[in-house]
């Protein structure tokens, strides 16, 4: 499958504006390209296409596709990731030590299904209280984080909460992480047999949303070679193109989310490749973003959905003229 990334902020009207960031949906016409119009279905528009004006490498430009070769058009609004937050409860349960003990928490990274831990022992007298418990194993984990959890507090009543990392944001080792971290927890000597005990549970639980502002310049980044031309192998080593999302005026942070519309199409109208093993498939997907850390900027993707959905809409959404010649839901994000 060939995939295509265009992002930025739709325009209407006037097809190509050598302004960055912009989003254009263009037509093929006798005189070239030029914008397609709010009302126009395939029998105006056979074939679309979509533009962005990029700072670095000036107008960039999907494959043609043909209308009726479409396969799939669906859209989905932009939701935050959620960093995980758990906690590890001393108090509910737990009680002084009745000996002399080594109280251990261990905390577990399992986010890329390859496990790794790290432990803190604390050295208990007997007599010693849970919500002192939780502070000596605080002041330990505190000044050495593990690099999947981003902070650590103390209620100062025998409760520690852990939040973790969201994809993008800087680690304890200096890294940034690939991923949302998740992890679990396990201990030694708080079992209660002693007279200690810990409880550990996720109150929030880590999630990815859609469209987060470091997934969709992942998404760009990997796919840069088709998007901005095949990666130039002139000189002795291979030059990569340099991802722009990240800079300039589309400059990104966790909090930013992008509403997405995802267009497939087949190359030649066929349902199968000629060749083994390749598809014949389009995937252009187009971002625009609707918040900007953290806060809705007003700029969803009204603009592009009420263009497409007269496109290749139903008719039951928008107040279309002209018969549409295509049947997909209509979009509302």
């Amino acid at each position: 499958m060939a995939r295509h990334l265009i992002y930025g902020d739709c325009q209407a009207g006037d097809h190509y504006t050598s302004t960055a960031g912009n989003i254009y949906i263009e037509k093929r016409s006798a005189s070239g390209s030029t914008a397609l119009a709010a009302n126009d279905t395939i029998v105006e528009a056979p074939e679309i296409r979509f533009a962005m004006y990029s700072a670095a490498n000036g107008k960039i430009v999907t494959p043609w596709i043909w209308g009726r070769n479409v396969i799939n058009y669906t859209g989905q609004s932009a939701v935050l990731q959620v960093a995980g937050v758990a906690t590890a409860d001393f108090a509910t349960g737990g009680a002084n030590l009745t000996v002399a003990a080594d109280i251990t928490l261990k905390l577990v990274n399992v986010t890329n299904g390859e496990p790794e831990f790290k432990s803190y022992t604390l050295s208990g007298a007997a007599g010693l209280t849970p919500t002192l418990q939780a502070t000596g194993l605080f002041n330990m984990i505190s000044v050495d984080l593990p690099h999947w959890i981003s902070t650590v507090a103390d209620n100062g009543a025998g409760l520690l909460t852990f939040t973790g990392h969201g994809k993008g944001a800087v680690k304890a080792d200096g890294s940034v992480a690939e991923e949302l971290s998740n992890w679990t927890a396990a201990s030694e000597g708080l079992d209660g047999s002693n007279g200690g005990l810990v409880t550990c549970a996720y109150t929030t639980q880590p999630y990815a949303g859609y469209g987060s502002g470091f997934h969709i310049r992942q998404f760009e980044e990997d796919i840069r070679g088709t998007t901005y031309g095949d990666y130039s192998r002139a000189g002795t080593l291979p030059k990569t193109p340099a991802a722009e999302i990240s800079t300039g005026a589309t400059a990104i942070t966790a909090e930013d989310g992008w509403d997405t519309i995802v267009i497939v199409a087949t190359k030649d109208g066929s349902t199968s490749s000629g060749i083994n093993g390749v598809d014949n498939l389009i995937e252009i997907v187009v971002a625009e973003r609707e918040i900007v850390a953290g806060t809705p900027n007003g700029t969803a993707m009204g603009c592009l959905a009420t263009i497409l959905n007269c496109y290749f809409g139903d008719g039951t959404c928008n107040a279309c003229s002209g018969a549409t010649s295509l049947n997909f839901a209509c979009l509302t994000i």
